[in-house]
């Protein structure tokens, strides 16, 4: 009954996006901000109409590739996952077929290992956006039967509609040279 649209996640503008609000949620809802009663009552204040325009026109090209993008960003997804799980240590965190293709999650438990060492190099994120404040492992990757050392060296990685197969080339290499130094400093 209730649907979130963010913007920034169909490369479209940050800071806008979007609540369904089914009819059987309605009547739960409170309004978080009081002032003009805007949205019949749950939301208050001018729009931000330049951010709605980019959303439509983002969302209205989200949907143009179809399913020839689908498939391109599952075997892209899937040839980065396989190089990686062939690499010592690594796991995917999550199910394996029930997943939106284009989003990995995965465990580096290498001792040693050090998603830091990834960065500059490789655009990827060691927690989520909401968590980026906090220092704390993820709730849902040790929901998921993580221990503490093993969500702290989980990454998150995604291809995308600019993602192309030198691009998950690149992320091999480097995951190997990174992983493969973890594993040298061992020694």
């Amino acid at each position: 009954d209730l649907m979130s649209f963010s913007a920034h996640k169909v490369y479209g503008p940050k800071g806008i996006g979007a609540l369904y609000v089914g009819p059987r949620a309605r009547p739960a809802m409170r309004a978080q901000m009081h002032g003009g009663g805007h949205e019949r009552g749950l939301r208050s204040g001018t729009l931000a109409t330049h951010q709605i325009v980019g959303m439509g026109s983002a969302f209205a090209l989200a949907g143009q590739p179809g399913a020839a993008e689908y498939q391109r960003l599952e075997q892209l997804a899937r040839r980065l996952r396989d190089g990686l799980l062939a690499m010592p240590g690594v796991t995917l965190n999550g199910c394996a077929e029930h997943r939106i293709p284009h989003t990995l999650n995965l465990c580096i438990d290498a001792k040693g290992f050090n998603s830091l060492a990834l960065a500059g190099e490789l655009a990827l994120s060691s927690t989520s956006a909401c968590n980026s404040a906090s220092n704390a492992a993820s709730h849902v990757l040790l929901a998921l039967g993580l221990d503490e050392r093993q969500a702290r060296n989980s990454v998150r990685l995604s291809v995308g509609r600019y993602t192309h197969e030198e691009d998950v080339d690149t992320a091999l290499a480097v995951f190997g040279r990174v992983i493969g130094a973890a594993a040298v400093a061992l020694w």
